[in-house]
């Protein structure tokens, strides 16, 4: 019984504290999303990812793949990046919306890509997030076998992870 209490109230912390949702896990930092992003390049050569922030995971993911992608709407981190890589020739980066830009990136793939779905807005929820329309793109595309993850579902509720689930049913 003790250890049950004392489970919930650590729970309940996390949760309050923002590392934790209900629904859906635990915090991780830069260095283990690297390390499952990595996990499930298997045979993949292309990486695509949405929120490309200062291009750490770029960074990372650059002797890991033949290809990159990645979008980004805020034009003073896009420069930013730009100028980090200027002549990485294998790296590809597009400034804008991701709702958008997503549809000229799968546009020019012609293989299945791992899929790093990040660029989340505040409040988290699918309701304020490109993830849906993300998703779309992806799933309407002719290559299928991408293998697609999204990161901080932490933040998004039950309900947003069902139809999250109900979205990829559907294709």
């Amino acid at each position: 019984e003790f250890r049950r209490v004392l489970y919930r109230s650590i729970k309940k912390i996390l949760i309050f504290i923002g590392l934790r949702n209900p629904a859906r896990g635990v915090k991780i930092d830069g260095k283990q999303k690297v390390e499952i992003l990595l996990s499930y390049k298997n045979k993949i050569n292309i990486f695509i990812e949405t929120g490309t922030n200062y291009g750490d995971t770029i960074n990372a993911m650059i002797n890991n793949f033949e290809e990159i992608y990645s979008i980004e709407l805020d034009i003073e981190k896009f420069n930013k990046v730009a100028k980090r890589f200027n002549g990485v020739e294998k790296l590809h980066l597009y400034h804008g919306d991701s709702r958008e830009k997503i549809y000229e990136v799968m546009a020019v793939i012609k293989q299945p890509s791992l899929i790093w779905l990040d660029a989340h807005g505040s409040p988290f929820n699918l309701d304020n997030s490109p993830v849906r329309e993300e998703l779309d793109a992806v799933f309407k595309h002719y290559i299928k076998g991408h293998v697609i993850l999204i990161d901080d579902a932490r933040h998004f509720t039950v309900r947003d992870l069902r139809e999250i689930n109900n979205i990829a049913s559907s294709y």
